[in-house]
């Protein structure tokens, strides 16, 4: 086989007869083989080159192969054929995939994209070829397919609601396993709202090629003119360097505005947990107070001076410090809470005149308390525990011990505000859902189809349960509030649901009686049944409402009493003042021990009026601070001429001018309680034009309904069944708008828009609906009157909404009702306030500022108890 071969022939004789050489065997042989993987433009890397013996390739999808080689004969051709692991293909199936050989003399070429992983089997020919061709091992080629991007939603939840700003940020995490080139995120709305186009925005920072990178990006709607109930669609796109694919696309998310239904449910639970956090918050400053008290005695224990009682007293004391600084942080969260409520509330479409004064005297007294320099008194036992000086920690410790004492009697003073707010709008809830429920029973009652009928009625049954239950709920939680009236309502509000379950599940055994059609006795019934189980919901929507004008008009008229008896009783204390002023001077005079326990009962009876006010406050608001101060003055100058006459052991009587001091200060709390009085009243009356907004509010919710459901006749393709019976129902339901707001009464004009006017639009779209069926111009129409509404029950709460409408200062900034006094004030002013004379040199505007001024430095507590000083400047 290696070398050639001669071969010779002999006759019988054994003569040579010839000579004959032959050739050895010599099969077909490939050699010099090379393969370049050729990548793909977008991936951006170089080729890879593979000589001899090949390995399995592991090429990305669009990768080119390219095969060179060399055989020790010339070759006729040849080709490679696909393969697949299961036995797929081969030289057998004529269908299989196929590289045909560039073949010239000797060498040979092929180029090719593989597009399915597998084995290339070789398959090559030479006529030269003595014995079956010896190949290489088949190549192997494993095809990575490119993945698409991979998109996901780390910030917010997939369908979560709008806020009030129209502005919320997300974040998406993008993958990719060549690269990112681009992202964007595509937006779009519907509902009421102002029609606006598909935005298309791009992520930033740009990726450039990274093949991960989280987008922070912000979807800012805040221009655009949202309405209760639009949605905000929005998705995102991304884009690898594959250059024949378009984007990856993901999932579609949704951002929702808030029905009324839902604000005022939020709004419920948003109070609901601001009352919850008070209370908590008193208990808390209760545990303080007494821990801290409880230390302070540890601390000057005596006759117990050893190292380990030494040990224990300081860290009692450092556990009071941490127990300290987390109420303060508290507090001020708290404080936080408060105001971010109210700023959700200006921003709200739904007003609530109503809650938005109560929050803003909460506001402004948890203020006042997070700047009471409590924070001083905390550092002040931090810096005696480093100093390790047990006396100043003792008297850190009883400061301590009496402030938060003072701080929990005023935050109790405002659990019944909070408690009053909670149940307000927990009531607004329950009646909004009720009335929700009923304009939904009334459609689902015009429904002619049997089975969507059943499914629709299902579903409006559950929610109606979920009412009833939470009205039980209600009830309960009034009662043991002793609001026994509110608890009663929500009591018939209750029983009117459970009225409405029951004819909803006769309306759904009519239904399953009547069948498809829907015909006949049996599908009157179950429209008859439907109908009564909406009246039982408007029922129950009433006496909610009723209810809640109840609970406020109980809440004002004590306001008014309380403020009322505790003028008069200031006033006969100033007079009786008066008496004892004569019975000090002339023939007529009582000895000085008699006078003395005449002056002491004034004083008992100063004492009774602010417990009195105090305890009230809790069902009322809070006094402003002028009257607070003025009780708090008659008080010490009081108590200081006690003082002064037990020195001198009852043997004078007072001057002239001591009893007169006294009078004037009752006096002057006399003046400030009437004016209190008199803002109480206005805020009675104001109240009936917050009933007015209350009501505006309703009207729109309910235009906000017949509108969405114009909307949905206006929707392109096939028309349901029983349209026109929807499009008289539409229109029957507008024409009852416009009744309504006919017949809402706004005594003092507060509403922005007249409501006649927004009646008499109303009526001429009613009109239109039932002669003309549903337009686009209609429904562009109810939602101007849509917007109109909102304006007009949001005009109480923002009056720059009609720059021609003035209201006088006094009955809106005065207190609606009578505040708690702060009990700090009685303890006697360590700076008093200038003399009259010298106030009457000044503007009003300074004289509110300094007796602000004089309040706060008297409100911040003196370490020791020092005696007094003058005041500051």
């Amino acid at each position: 086989i290696v070398s050639p071969v001669s071969v010779w022939v002999e006759d019988a004789e054994g003569a040579a007869s010839d000579t004959l050489r032959v050739r050895p065997l010599e099969p077909l042989l490939l050699q010099d083989l090379q393969v370049v993987v050729e990548y793909p433009a977008y991936l951006g890397r170089e080729s890879e080159s593979y000589r001899g013996q090949i390995p399995p390739l592991v090429v990305p999808e669009g990768a080119r192969l390219r095969l060179s080689g060399e055989a020790n004969l010339a070759l006729d051709g040849g080709a490679l054929t696909w393969q697949s692991a299961e036995g797929e293909g081969g030289a057998d199936d004529e269908d299989a995939p196929r590289v045909p050989f560039d073949v010239s003399g000797a060498r040979f070429a092929a180029s090719w994209v593989p597009e399915r992983t597998g084995a290339w089997l070789w398959d090559i020919r030479a006529s030269s070829s003595l014995g079956a061709p010896i190949v290489p091992d088949p190549l192997r080629v494993l095809i990575v397919p490119d993945i698409r991007p991979r998109i996901q939603l780390l910030y917010p939840a997939p369908d979560t609601t709008l806020g009030y700003e129209r502005v919320m940020p997300v974040i998406v995490d993008v993958e990719d396993d060549i690269g990112l080139r681009q992202a964007f995120v595509r937006s779009w709305r519907s509902g009421m709202g102002e029609d606006v186009s598909e935005r298309r925005e791009a992520l930033s920072p740009d990726p450039a090629g990274a093949q991960r990178s989280v987008f922070r990006h912000l979807l800012d709607r805040s221009a655009e003119s949202f309405l209760p109930g639009d949605t905000l669609f929005y998705r995102f796109e991304a884009f690898d360097g594959h250059p024949t694919r378009g984007p990856a696309v993901s999932d579609t998310f949704l951002l929702r505005v808030p029905t009324f239904t839902e604000v005022r449910e939020a709004r419920a639970e948003q109070t609901e947990a601001l009352s919850e956090a008070a209370q908590e918050l008193e208990e808390a400053m209760e545990a303080l107070s007494e821990a801290a008290a409880d230390a302070a005695r540890q601390t000057d224990a005596e006759g117990d001076d050893t190292e380990d009682v030494r040990f224990e007293a300081t860290e009692e004391a450092r556990s009071v410090l941490d127990e300290a600084r987390r109420s303060e942080e508290d507090l001020d969260a708290f404080a936080e809470d408060l105001e971010s409520l109210q700023e959700e509330l200006e921003a709200s479409s739904l007003s609530d005149p109503a809650l938005q004064e109560q929050l803003q005297r909460l506001a402004e007294r948890y203020r006042e308390l997070t700047e009471s320099g409590l924070d001083e008194q905390i550092e002040a036992l931090a810096e005696a525990l480093r100093d390790l000086d047990p006396e100043a920690v003792r008297e850190a410790l009883e400061q301590l011990a009496d402030d938060y004492e003072a701080l929990r009697e005023q935050v109790d003073q405002t659990l019944g505000m909070l408690e009053q707010a909670a149940f307000e709008q927990a009531m607004k809830a329950a009646q909004a859902n009720a009335d929700d429920l009923a304009r939904e029973q009334r459609e689902v009652a015009q429904e002619t189809d049997a089975e969507a009928f059943q499914q629709e009625q299902e579903a409006l049954a559950e929610q109606a349960q979920e009412l009833a239950e939470r009205l039980q709920e209600l009830e309960q939680e009034l009662a043991e509030a002793d609001r026994q009236a509110a608890a009663d309502s929500a009591r018939a509000a209750g029983e009117r649901t459970d009225e409405a379950l029951d004819r909803m599940a006769e309306a759904q055994d009519q239904a399953a009686e009547a069948g498809a059609g829907d015909q006949g006795e049996a599908g009157e019934a179950r429209r008859q049944a439907a109908e009564e189980a909406a009246e039982a919901l408007e029922e129950a929507a009433g006496a909610l409402g009723s209810s809640q004008q109840e609970m406020s008009g109980e809440q004002g008229e004590a306001a008014v009493e309380s403020l009322a008896r505790a003028r008069s009783e200031a006033l006969s204390l100033a007079d009786e003042e008066g008496r004892l002023s004569e019975a000090a001077r002339g023939e007529d005079a009582v000895d000085p021990e008699s006078w003395r326990a005449r002056q002491g009962a004034v004083r008992q009876g100063l004492e009774n009026l602010v417990e009195r006010l105090s305890e009230s406050g809790n069902e009322a608001a809070m006094l402003d601070q002028r009257t607070g101060a003025a009780a708090g003055e008659a008080a010490e100058l009081m108590d200081e001429l006690l003082e002064r006459l037990a020195e001198d052991g009852a043997r004078r009587l007072p001057a002239r001018a001591e009893t007169e001091a006294i009078q004037e200060s009752l006096n002057e709390l006399a003046r400030n309680l009437l004016a209190s009085e008199e803002a109480a009243r206005a805020a009675q009356q104001q109240s009936a034009g917050q009933d007015a907004a209350e009501q505006m509010n309703q009207l729109a919710q309910q235009q906000q309904a017949v509108t969405q459901q114009t909307s949905s006749l206006l929707v392109p393709g096939p028309r349901p069944s029983g349209e026109e019976r929807r499009q008289e129902e539409i229109a029957r339901r507008q024409e009852e708008i416009a009744e309504e707001l006919g017949q809402l009464e706004d005594p003092e004009g507060d509403l922005l828009g007249r409501p006649e006017e927004l009646a008499e639009e109303a009526a001429e779209l009613s009109r239109e609906l039932e002669l003309q069926g549903p337009t686009q111009e209609t429904l562009e129409r109810q939602r101007q009157l849509f917007r109109r509404m909102l304006d007009a029950g949001r005009s109480l709460e923002d009056e720059d909404l009609d720059p021609n409408q003035r209201e006088s200062e006094e009955a809106t900034a005065a207190p609606r009702t009578p505040p708690p006094i702060d009990p700090q004030l009685l303890r006697g002013r360590r700076f008093p306030l200038p003399t009259e004379a010298l106030l009457r040199e000044l503007p009003l505007f300074y004289r509110s500022l300094i007796f602000e001024y004089f309040d706060r430095v008297n409100r911040v507590p003196g370490r020791g108890g020092g005696a007094r000083r003058e005041p500051p400047g």
